[in-house]
């Protein structure tokens, strides 16, 4: 039903649409394709010849984002003469996405594919822009939107600019933003060759950059009297949003000793479904946040390396709560399901424990090399919970009925209560009233 929502909302700019400020020639395919398959196979150095293979690269990136200006890309029938083959946008998409991936998707890039993306990235960001920007085709503008989330896929920091000026700049609506969420959920997933825990991109500030742009879309505050189907078009876009968050290495973005940006609380504030935020304060007053933002939260949270502030028994009583509301709408699934066999479950289940699955047991791992004052034990066995419970809903799933008991009573020890009041340690704009 989300998908469906916003698909009718982003159908409001498609349309008929002319090129009122500039045309856009039909491009030529790139001549010297071998000498571009070697560099992003990493066997020839854009360095090696700069001149000949900048010329290579901007006839690719010509041929890629130009042509959604030209039919059947632009809402208009091709030609039946152009060939046997015939062309849409899912194929023109999947050439980009070939371009934008490596030979050996299992092998890290070498430095002569790092260099060859870099230079892809720039030009093909560059011209998708410029498609974007200088036409008023809107369905061309969706696509090229589209062409640019694509293109995240690339270890090149300038798209992160890219992006965060489509997040900023009003003149974009929440549908394109969407794709700029989507571009940098693929480009935050890119690790860094040497030490998998980090991101390819180097500078803290930019990623503190990253993480607050979209921590303020996340927590916008929208008006209280929306309907519900406005307020599922927004659920359903903001969760590219979480989702781009939920790919940050670290709950807290550092530089030196300076926390410049705080992730996990942003994303703990989302798990918990603004229970710890007063009610003039919450994002999405009436409605919250979906139950598919709820786990992709979660999913963000175990999966971070956590950080040497960060009081863990607070984070795994505040887990618990979005626990209960994930394990609700799980047995609501179930029921749905079981009176009816069309009543297809919101979340696929399978799918989402392996998620769970991989998160908790990730953060168990990370949760070894704490110091005690951080109570890395309570949520240590606050995690053999949760593993306990996902694998069974990886066996079963929908029709799983896991015990659940273990997380409602989970808060009636009082040794499990947290003595701390804040999710940092000493940092009073983290307090939480524990519940």
């Amino acid at each position: 039903m989300n998908r469906l929502i916003a698909t009718c909302a982003a159908i409001v700019l498609l349309g008929s649409g002319s090129l009122a400020r500039a045309q856009f020639d039909m491009p030529n395919r790139p001549g010297d394709t071998t000498s571009l398959e070697k560099m992003r196979a990493g066997t020839v150095s854009y360095a090696s010849d700069v001149a000949k293979h900048e010329r290579l690269i901007n006839d690719l990136a010509r041929w890629l984002a130009h042509r959604l200006v030209h039919p059947p890309f632009n809402g208009k029938e091709a030609d039946k003469k152009a060939g046997p083959f015939p062309e849409d946008i899912e194929t023109l998409m999947a050439e980009v996405n070939r371009w934008c991936t490596w030979p050996n998707p299992n092998a890290p890039p070498n430095a002569m594919q790092v260099e060859f993306a870099k230079a892809l990235g720039r030009e093909l960001s560059t011209k998708i822009m410029e498609v974007y920007d200088q036409t008023d085709n809107r369905l061309v503008r969706v696509n090229a939107a589209r062409m640019l989330s694509v293109i995240g896929r690339l270890p090149y920091e300038g798209l992160a600019d890219v992006y965060l000026k489509m997040i900023r700049d009003k003149s974009y609506p929440d549908e394109i933003k969407l794709f700029a969420f989507q571009g940098l959920r693929s480009l935050l997933s890119i690790t860094d060759p040497i030490t998998p825990t980090k991101h390819f991109i180097t500078s803290n500030e930019k990623l503190a950059e990253i993480a607050k742009e979209l921590e303020n879309y996340i927590t916008f505050k929208s008006p209280a009297n929306l309907s519900p189907d406005q307020a599922r078009v927004i659920q359903y876009i903001r969760r590219e949003a979480v989702r781009a968050l939920a790919q940050f290495k670290v709950g807290v973005v550092r530089q030196q000793q300076v926390a410049l940006a705080k992730p996990v609380v942003t994303l703990l504030r989302v798990a918990t479904n603004d229970r710890y935020v007063p009610a003039g304060d919450q994002a999405l007053p009436g409605y919250g946040f979906h139950i598919m933002e709820q786990i992709d939260a979660v999913i963000g949270i175990t999966s971070m390396v956590p950080d040497k502030s960060l009081n863990m028994d607070v984070v795994a009583w505040m887990l618990n709560d979005a626990m209960d509301d994930i394990s609700k709408f799980q047995a609501k699934d179930r029921s749905d399901f079981q009176k009816d066999m069309r009543n297809k479950p919101l979340v696929p289940w399978k799918v989402t424990a392996v998620r769970l699955l991989d998160g908790y047991g990730l953060l168990k791992k990370n949760l070894a090399g704490l110091p005690p004052r951080l109570n890395p034990k309570t949520a240590s066995d606050y995690c053999d919970l949760a593993i306990k419970t996902f694998y069974r809903v990886e066996n079963e799933g929908v029709n799983a009925q896991p015990d659940y008991g273990g997380f409602r009573t989970w808060k009636t020890d009082a040794a499990r209560k947290p003595k701390a009041g804040t999710i940092l340690v000493d940092d009073d704009t983290t307090k939480v009233e524990l519940k």
